[in-house]
């Protein structure tokens, strides 16, 4: 980076571009001159700097006047901040008033003393070159900050190394609990900075396991919402373990701190219940239990959302349960009824008599409005309408697609 700016001098009257050249190359030894006769050159030349400027304008020049050059430099993204001093040949106090109004940082009447013209470009000097040691600056804190976020990713890569070498199996299973947990966390999350946390720690959701001994590997955590062995305790400080060293972390890391409290307060590690519990830990409890409890049952889908609805207000938070099983309905998956082909989400408006009912519908109170396999009629459908308006239907209403 330059550490003086450089000057632009533009005026049609060579001898006193010439003049004002030697004086300025004479003041600032080290300093880049440019020169122009002609506003419109200048301008070329001057919209291709990556940095603020000096500048000495006549205010009468053909092409560009001088102020028309400076309306342009002061609404540059880069120049804006450049200093401007424009030259004018009047001596009245109200010009050169006008001049600073219309944006220019100093004004030098002409003709003008060597004294007072060095002087200026010292002032313009100082102000200029301050912004370029706060830009060198941030520059470096720049750098240093993509230096920081590599070496965050390169820890958050050595975490997930660690991870699918200790638990080979459990990565296929990996990719759809971090599907599911963006897909239910796009649903609920206040905000995409929430959303980009639960995603970051459903990458790494079994890390904490990584860490047990070798004959616990392949055990689950919990079963039925009590730790199935006291060293499984051990997993949230095995998450901290990965979690402390990776910068900027600290959202995730108290996602996967808490994956394993119950929605009724009986889990571990704080024993905190409910809406307490962070939003990205109650969707990864569902995502990784649906797994979990699927493998237990041969594979079988529709079995394992089963058992999660009726362990819906203990353990989970049964919005999210809503959320899991539309999501399987997106991907046509896990349905009691045990029809095959597609699934398609309708709007209360568009239900219609003889559709059949796909997945349960679930309100935000907790109730199971209407089950899975329900064939709707016309009372059926008023029924829905009503209740939707004191007590709102979670998600879409599902249905199979003829």
């Amino acid at each position: 980076m330059k550490s003086q700016a450089p000057f632009y001098i533009i005026d049609d009257e060579k001898p006193l571009l010439i003049s004002l050249k030697n004086l300025v190359s004479k003041a600032f030894e080290n300093a880049e001159i440019y020169t122009a006769d002609e506003s419109v050159e200048a301008w070329k030349k001057l919209e291709k700097e990556q940095m603020p400027v000096i500048i000495i304008c006549d205010m009468i020049m053909p092409g560009l006047t001088g102020l028309q050059l400076l309306k342009k430099i002061k609404s540059h993204d880069v120049l804006k901040d450049s200093y401007f001093i424009l030259m004018t040949a009047s001596n009245k106090r109200e010009d050169n008033i006008k001049s600073l109004k219309d944006g220019a940082d100093d004004f030098l009447s002409k003709p003008f003393e060597i004294d007072q013209l060095i002087a200026k470009l010292r002032s313009a000097s100082r102000v200029v070159n301050f912004q370029y040691e706060n830009f060198e600056n941030i520059d470096k804190i720049k750098k240093m900050e993509e230096e920081l976020e590599n070496e965050a990713a390169k820890q958050k890569e050595l975490v997930k190394k660690i991870m699918h070498a200790r638990l080979p199996e459990l990565s296929k299973e990996l990719q759809e609990i971090i599907e599911s947990s963006i897909w239910i966390a796009k649903h609920l999350a206040d905000s995409k900075e929430e959303v980009k946390a639960i995603s970051e720690a459903a990458q790494i959701a079994h890390a904490g396991r990584a860490l047990l001994p070798e004959k616990f590997l392949d055990k689950p955590v919990m079963v039925n919402g009590m730790v199935h062995q006291d060293e499984m305790l051990l997993i949230p400080e095995y998450f901290a373990e990965f979690s402390n060293n990776i910068r900027n972390f600290e959202e995730p890391a108290e996602i996967l701190k808490h994956i394993y409290e119950n929605f009724d307060g009986t889990g571990f590690p704080s024993k905190i219940k409910s809406w307490k519990i962070p939003l990205g830990s109650r969707i990864l409890r569902v995502a990784m239990d649906y797994q979990e409890i699927k493998k237990k049952n041969q594979d079988n889908s529709a079995k394992a959302m089963e058992l999660i609805f009726h362990e819906g207000k203990r353990l989970y938070d049964y919005r999210i349960v809503a959320f899991y099983d539309q999501f399987l309905a997106s991907k046509n998956k896990g349905s009691k009824v045990g029809f095959s082909g597609k699934e398609t989400p309708v709007e209360i408006k568009e239900l219609g008599a003889g559709m059949m009912i796909s997945r349960n519908i679930i309100t935000d109170s907790g109730m199971i409005l209407m089950s899975a396999g329900t064939v709707v009629n016309e009372d059926k459908i008023e029924r829905i309408k009503t209740i939707n308006k004191s007590d709102p239907i979670i998600g879409n209403i599902y249905i199979k697609e003829r």
